[in-house]
């Protein structure tokens, strides 16, 4: 709209008018570029997103006036050049404001234009950071990696003094520079020079250099595929075939396998359903639900394939894209597409191929069950289920849209050219039933059942390093169990049904290792899922008694802390649990409490609900936060272990590549003290590296010829060894003796080498005279604390530090100081 005070000319322009309000162009608008492309091949598994996506795009496309600031458009190399829509529109602003071409220069940071209208810098710079977002890294996206302060502390605190050991060859010796005696170098800190985000533009004729945190960037070329489709044929097929069409699969020399899955006819069936994209949907989930086929989703090419037909979007239908075609095959390919991707567009016109297909596939999943987890079937059981819960979360939202109860599309969304038939609701509802039914029955106990057993496991655990293995694999049961509860409603929910959820919940929370790929499901997928969920749980456990409360948060207790099943049995059922209460902080909802000595009764049937609590963590023995699901045992919450403590080279020296689950102990401002849970064991952790340096009380200089006469026996042992080792002509290494002259009767003393960089205390000497000794130990700081590292000794049948001596032949004569050395 045009401001009512002072309107901004540059604003005026992108609308289309003039100061005084004349009409000089249609207006400019936001161009979406390779986007509508590169969506076609997105999986997108959660059905409120697709529509998000839908309503976005209509929004672009409905802004009137021509796209700017497409900077894509130029076909030749030459990048970053502004396009007729971006001349035009720099030539009408400029004209009236009085300003001269040539107009591209405008668009530099340092331009006048822009320092007058810094509004118009921003909207460039939205324009330009959007479709660079579109560049993928194999299309020149930079990788943009943040590092970890923490982790980079710790990595620096590791890199201690490596003890040298001389190399006895050769007749030469390495001082202090040289290899045998040299600590490894740390590099000096360099600062750091902030990186903007926003893209710089500066104007070299007769394109723009555009830099992005650091890194010149263009959208030369942007793809036009976000990811690799592995639902077309002609991803099966070599370069120099082709496999558009039906008689094109017919001519195939060779045709896929997918693993010795499927044998030269199936192959080839397959293939053709997906020159159909438009049909493939129901013909290729048929496919593999009919003829014993089942077995051959053991392939995860095939399991890529059926998932890519099923959630890929497809080719997006604009505004008024969805006519019938008046003719077969029709020369439109638009008329093909769809609005909300070709599977939303299934359930709406004709759902009951997939609804039987997905009966009869979960069906025959399931019966593949041996009642144990681990199995060879396994994989393809769990990845029916989540096709499943996935499809079913589609048909949902359509039926939940149209009955006016969704969650989040409210009565004023309106799907475009979706318009359910009573007689399509009828059959979703009733095909819904049938397969919730199975979900719900079948497939939750059998998950249930697995988790059970692998609970067990860990319960009865003996050997600690399969514990990690088996939280894993119970990680990956519960995010499974999950989704069949991901569309529940209020009503059908039981308390067994709440256990669960939030058993599941809690025990990823906390015993997942995030970004590790193990359960099958993109981590982003789990937490939308938990959005879903949660304001269900919350409100059960509003309107639900203490006892059922307490008993589904006890169960989940139990679950998270590995103390117990889920379910109790026979004599291990409680006659009396603890009973649970709320916190009454508005901003507490969803944090429950708990505490030791309060008790209730497993057979109480009263309906009296959860009692109401201050705000007071110190004075409860448990609390449970709902909204992030989050368990805290005494202060101190239950996780795995953070990566850059997880990946110290100690860590895994002792426990291996594996997962870790820990609780805080302590805290302090330079360590933290962790407990790992399931194992005997501590870790402390220093998060950043000892400024300090050792404090020795010498300030005398060592010099040979200086020593008084009761001191000269230090220089006869010594002498060789500093020769050797700590002796620099054009870089002096300062070494110090005590203050006090050591007396005739002494028989050790005690010398300090100093890095002659920093002048930090680098080595002890020790000079033993009874022996004719002399041990070169390494000062190492270890945890905060001072510790000596022997590194080298001129005797090492006369050192406590076990050495081995060096049997090779020399091909020269050894001193008598370094023959036992």
């Amino acid at each position: 709209k045009r401001a009512t005070d002072v309107p901004s000319e540059a604003c005026l322009h992108l609308m289309g008018e003039d100061v005084d309000g004349n009409k000089v162009s249609s207006g400019y608008s936001f161009g979406l570029a390779s986007l509508k492309s590169q969506l076609k091949t997105v999986h997108v598994m959660s059905p409120e997103l697709n529509v998000a996506r839908t309503h976005a795009i209509d929004y672009f496309d409905s802004l009137p006036g021509e796209p700017m600031f497409g900077f894509e458009s130029k076909k030749e190399a030459v990048t970053n050049q502004c396009d007729e829509n971006t001349l035009r529109y720099l030539k009408a602003l400029g004209t009236e404001l009085g300003y001269t071409g040539p107009y591209q220069p405008f668009l530099d940071d340092n331009s006048m234009l822009l320092h007058n209208f810094p509004e118009l810098e921003r909207y460039r710079n939205i324009c330009y950071t959007v479709k660079f977002l579109l560049k993928t890294p194999e299309h020149g996206l930079p990788m943009f990696v943040r590092e970890d302060p923490v982790e980079n502390n710790q990595q620096n605190a590791n890199q201690g003094f490596k003890a040298y050991q001389p190399t006895l060859g050769g007749g030469t010796f390495g001082g202090y520079g040289g290899a045998p005696a040299t600590a490894p170098a740390r590099a000096a800190p360099q600062e750091q020079q902030p990186q903007r985000a926003r893209p710089q533009f500066r104007w070299q004729d007769p394109s723009f250099q555009v830099e992005v945190f650091g890194s010149q960037v263009s959208l030369y070329k942007l793809p036009t595929a976000r990811a690799t489709s592995r639902a077309i044929p002609s991803h099966y097929v070599t370069e120099n075939e082709v496999a558009e069409t039906e008689d094109d699969i017919l001519h195939l020399q060779a045709l896929p396998s997918f693993e010795d899955a499927l044998g030269p006819p199936d192959a080839e069936l397959l293939l053709s359903y997906l020159t159909v994209p438009y049909m493939r949907v129901p013909l290729v989930l048929s496919f593999f639900a009919t003829d014993d086929r089942i077995h051959s989703l053991k392939s995860v090419a095939l399991q890529q394939l059926l998932s890519d037909v099923l959630f890929e979007p497809g080719t997006f239908a604009c505004v008024g894209d969805a006519n019938a075609p008046e003719l077969i095959p029709t020369p439109k390919k638009s008329q093909l597409a769809s609005g909300y991707g070709m599977l939303l567009n299934e359930i709406h016109f004709s759902p009951t191929t997939l609804l039987t297909s997905m009966q009869d596939l979960l069906s025959q999943a399931l019966d593949l069950d041996t009642g144990i987890p681990e199995t060879s079937t396994e994989d393809l059981i769990l990845f029916v289920v989540r096709v499943v819960c996935s499809l079913m979360s589609y048909i949902y939202m359509v039926l939940n849209h149209h009955r006016g109860v969704h969650d989040n599309l409210s009565d004023f969304t309106v799907l475009r050219d979706v318009k359910l038939t009573d007689k399509t609701a009828e059959c979703l509802e009733a095909g819904v039933k049938m397969i919730q039914g199975q979900l719900r029955s079948r497939a939750y106990g059998m998950l249930t059942s697995w988790s059970e057993k692998l609970t067990k496991e860990l319960l009865s655990l003996k050997q600690v390093g399969q514990l990690d293995d088996i939280t894993q694999h119970v990680c990956l049961v519960y995010a499974h169990l999950l989704l069949i509860f991901r569309d529940t409603s209020l009503p059908d929910l039981s308390e067994d049904f709440i256990s669960s959820i939030t058993s599941a919940f809690l025990f990823l929370s906390n015993r997942h290792t995030w970004k590790s790929n193990t359960l099958k499901l993109e981590d982003v997928q789990l937490f939308e899922l938990l959005q879903v969920v949660r304001p269900r749980l919350l409100q059960w456990f509003a309107t639900a008694s203490r006892r059922d409360a307490s008993l589904a948060l006890e169960a989940a207790v139990r679950v998270a802390a590995s103390s117990g099943q889920r379910r109790l049995k026979g004599d291990k059922k409680q006659a009396r649990i603890r009973g649970w209460n709320r916190y009454t902080h508005p901003r507490s909802c969803g944090r429950y409490t708990v505490s030791g000595t309060d008790l209730i009764s497993v057979d109480d049937d009263s309906t009296e609900p959860m009692a109401c609590v201050a705000v007071a963590a110190s004075a409860s023995d448990m609390d449970l936060d709902l909204q992030i699901m989050k368990l805290t045992v005494q202060q101190s919450h239950l996780r795995a272990l953070a990566p850059h403590i997880a990946q110290d080279v100690a860590v895994i020296e002792i426990f291996g590549q594996r997962s870790l689950q820990c609780t805080t102990v302590e805290s302090a401002e330079n360590r933290s003290w962790l407990r790992l849970v399931g194992l005997n064991h501590d870790v402390h952790h220093w998060p950043s590296a000892d400024p300090r340096s050792v404090y020795l009380d010498h300030h005398r200089e060592y010099v040979a010829c200086e020593l008084t006469k009761s001191e000269e026996w230090i220089g006869e042992l010594f002498e060789p060894i500093r020769i050797a080792f700590f002796y620099e002509p054009f870089n002096p290494i300062p070494i110090l003796m005590p203050d006090e002259t050591i007396s005739t009767n002494s028989n050790v003393a005690q010398l300090i080498v100093l890095d002659p960089t920093t002048k930090a205390p680098k080595y002890e000497v020790i000079v033993n005279r009874s022996h004719e000794v002399v041990e070169v130990y390494s000062f190492v700081n270890l945890a905060r604390r001072f510790f000596r590292k022997i590194d080298f000794t001129t005797n090492y049948r006369k050192c406590l530090a076990t050495f081995s001596p060096d049997i090779n032949p020399t091909p020269i004569a050894l001193p008598s100081w370094l023959k036992n050395a």
